[in-house]
């Protein structure tokens, strides 16, 4: 009986077990099937958002197309010169553009306006040097001195010449709102360094002109304590005057700097010979004024260097402040300005090497102390440009720490269609 009544109780456990667990089974499948589900839906969500971004992407490219398109028409037939399109377009870019953060693509009508400006200034040039072939030989030579400035500055486009200075006018505005005077920077930096129409003299003077302002800046801040005191009065207290509070504060100066460094990392091979030829050719015209007082003709062909000057001093000093703008630099711009330095001495060695080793414990992803730089190679293309702007370098957003957000607005063209009216005017990055 007892036997019976134990093998009952058996079964009748097993028949209990085999339920649970059969129970746990069915909600284990019924788990891996959300799963699924829910993955399969985030996977679809994914692949609708990529379409969607394809498709504005697309139609973004029309109308850029469509653009440019009409900008040649009307210029090539003389209805309107690039120089009064521009003027039509200036004031949405007042209003609407430089105030748009991380604007996308429609701030390069600027640049085609210029390019455009910049190839008609040229063929106007041969044509008038052709026209004047049979003039008296005083005007020969005075045309000859002015051919060389023109050779000299690469075809310079008066219009390119005439945006950056607005830009220079924006960032030194005391009375714009600092983001705004912090777009103008990046504008500026973006367009000296991608702009083919932008003269060696040009760069020289823009970054002559932002550099003033950072001295001026490290004038109103001579001691770290100043600086300190800066923070608490806009912290409110001591407890919140760190790194962070440190950048906003100082927003201005640090973006300032990282425009100087950045086209100095496009430029800087350029900008330092023309600065060089110019020091040579001003101290050449200094002893020729002794021996010689009919000087009202000559024609200056290089800026004064006080305007242009982008000498080791002026680095070693922005670079040695208490501030230490380089530091919170874009990590490729930093990196890049430091091997431009190390190869033209434009910092002072002992403080070059002491910033380059503060770079490489500040790089992110390394494993060894020494500092990897990658060989620049030729972009041809809007997806090999993608392919660069994404991977690294200087050339695009780079990678590593981004201190100030920095948004630098004629990084690489990506729409493929209207890629061709922008790439005869652009600067591709080379590596310094």
């Amino acid at each position: 009986m007892n036997l019976g009544m134990n093998v009952n109780v058996n079964m009748n456990m097993n028949k209990n077990n085999n339920e649970s667990g059969d129970n746990k089974n069915n909600k284990i499948k019924g788990q891996d099937k959300d799963k699924e589900q829910k993955d399969s839906k985030e996977e679809l969500r994914k692949k609708t958002d990529l379409q969607q971004v394809g498709e504005m992407a697309e139609k973004l490219d029309t109308l850029m197309y469509l653009t440019f398109q009409y900008l040649v028409a009307t210029s090539s037939s003389n209805v309107k010169t690039p120089r009064q399109l521009y003027k039509m377009i200036l004031s949405t870019f007042d209003s609407v553009i430089i105030t748009t953060h991380r604007s996308k693509f429609v701030q390069f009508v600027i640049l085609f306006l210029c390019g455009l400006d910049g190839e008609q200034h040229a063929n106007s040039s041969t044509n008038s040097s052709a026209n004047n072939h049979d003039q008296q030989q005083q005007l020969q030579q005075k045309q000859h001195q002015q051919q060389q400035k023109d050779h000299d500055d690469e075809e310079q486009s008066m219009l390119s010449r005439e945006f950056a200075a607005k830009l220079i006018d924006l960032v030194l505005d005391p009375f714009r709102a600092i983001i705004t005077r912090q777009s103008a920077a990046c504008y500026l930096a973006s367009f000296v360094s991608r702009s083919r129409f932008v003269c060696a003299s040009t760069a020289c003077e823009a970054v002559s002109a932002i550099l003033r302002f950072a001295d001026a800046y490290m004038e109103a801040y001579p001691t770290e304590a100043s600086a300190r005191n800066a923070r608490k009065n806009m912290a409110g207290d001591a407890g919140n005057a760190d790194q962070n509070s440190k950048v906003v504060i100082h927003s201005l100066f640090y973006t300032v700097a990282q425009a100087a460094f950045y086209i100095m990392c496009f430029r800087g091979k350029e900008c330092i010979e023309h600065y060089e030829k110019a020091v040579v050719y001003h101290s050449s015209i200094d002893h020729s004024q002794e021996n010689d007082d009919d000087d009202d003709d000559h024609i200056l062909l290089y800026s004064d260097p006080e305007l242009i000057d982008i000498s080791l001093n002026r680095w070693t000093t922005l670079c040695s402040h208490h501030l230490t703008p380089l530091k919170f630099c874009l990590e490729s711009v930093r990196g890049e300005f430091l091997l431009l330095s190390d190869r033209f001495d434009l910092i002072e060695s002992t403080l070059l090497g002491r910033l380059i080793i503060q770079d490489r414990k500040m790089a992110s992803g390394l494993s060894t102390g020494k500092k990897k730089i990658k060989r620049a190679s030729s972009i041809r293309t809007a997806a090999t440009l993608e392919r660069r702007r994404i991977s690294g370098g200087v050339g695009g957003l780079g990678r590593g720490s981004n201190p100030l957000d920095s948004f630098f607005p004629f990084d690489p063209y990506l729409l493929r269609r209207s890629y061709t009216f922008v790439d005869p005017y652009y600067r591709h990055w080379e590596g310094s």
